[in-house]
């Protein structure tokens, strides 16, 4: 056993002094450590956009408010419907023919056709741990537009829907319990929530005859972003997933399209028609704060928020 004399004991005086030198001593290894530890990485917001530079539909980067816009890609086919891809360094696009690309960023040179088993993708979504959502053909069909799945992967394939209506624009709430779509017959078309598996489908906005167009779920899936006809124009509106609480967002003088959520959920990126072109513009989610983000001279479509992470 250990002898008490083994001890050393510090006088009253100086154990004050003592505990604030240990103090310090630890602050010290505490800061060595943090420098010698990888700085946490940052997340780098980036607006990614398709732009039409006279030949064909190209993909531009800039930041969120629209500055430092630069082309990613000078190739001979057009790029349609950004999404991201599973690596936040790449991006998924349609061209025009309907085919699934997956392009490198952020030199946007690397580009690889993805998911060749549908012959013509109308629209699509994907989230890496849900996979793809796919808009495609009915087999046999050229006037039925069904809902498909596959895993990230491009893996089992599978139809959600065997309806004969055209099932177009799906995408998912962000906890992948279900997808959102509009759901069209005759000159009507309705906005309509799936779950994941196709069934209990239910319509958004029970008794609304106007056409809707590109629903869009917010980060926290509880809001929606859609386009809604009214007056002859697509306007910008948001409604609560249950259909409560719909509202204009922005009403301008053409057409509005192709809602993008903000990651906080604080701003809508949609592309708008202004003076014959479509431009790229951000707004509020109450409908404030409306700003255009691409030139009025050229046309741009498509936008899309990645989270480019860097150290």
């Amino acid at each position: 056993m250990t002898s008490p004399s083994h001890f050393i004991k510090l006088p009253g005086a100086r154990r004050p002094a003592f505990r604030a030198a240990r103090a310090a001593c630890g602050l010290l290894l505490a800061v060595h450590a943090c420098l010698l530890l990888p700085a946490p990485a940052r997340a780098a917001l980036k607006l990614a956009y398709c732009r039409d530079d006279g030949r064909h539909w190209q993909v531009w980067l800039a930041e969120p408010d629209g500055n430092g816009a630069r082309a990613l890609t000078d190739s001979s086919w057009d790029k349609r419907t950004l999404r991201t891809a599973a690596d936040p360094a790449r991006l998924l696009s349609r061209d025009n023919e309907g085919r699934l690309h997956e392009l490198a960023l952020p030199g946007g040179g690397t580009n690889r056709q993805i998911l060749n088993q549908l012959d013509v993708v109308k629209d699509f979504d994907f989230t890496p741990r849900h996979g793809f959502l796919i808009s495609s053909y009915a087999p046999n069909s050229l006037d039925n537009v069904v809902v498909w799945h596959c895993a990230a992967d491009g893996s089992g394939l599978r139809l959600l829907n065997r309806d004969p209506f055209l099932n177009e624009m799906p995408r998912w709430l962000p906890d992948g319990s279900g997808f959102v779509y509009v759901r069209s017959h005759g000159p009507k078309s309705v906005l309509c929530r799936a779950d994941a598996s196709g069934g209990n489908i239910r319509e958004v906005l029970p008794g609304v005859s106007d056409a809707i167009a590109d629903p869009c779920p917010d980060p926290t899936g509880r809001w929606i972003a859609f386009c809604r006809e009214r007056d002859k124009n697509m306007d910008l509106w948001v409604a609560r997933l249950d259909g409560s609480d719909a509202r204009s967002v922005h009403a301008g003088p053409g057409l509005e399209a192709e809602p993008a959520w903000s990651p906080d959920g604080n701003w809508i990126y949609f592309a708008t028609a202004d003076a014959g072109r479509f431009r790229i513009a951000r707004v509020g989610r109450d409908g404030r704060g409306l700003t255009h983000l691409t030139p009025s001279d050229v046309d741009a479509r498509c936008p899309v928020l990645l989270d480019l992470k860097s150290n």
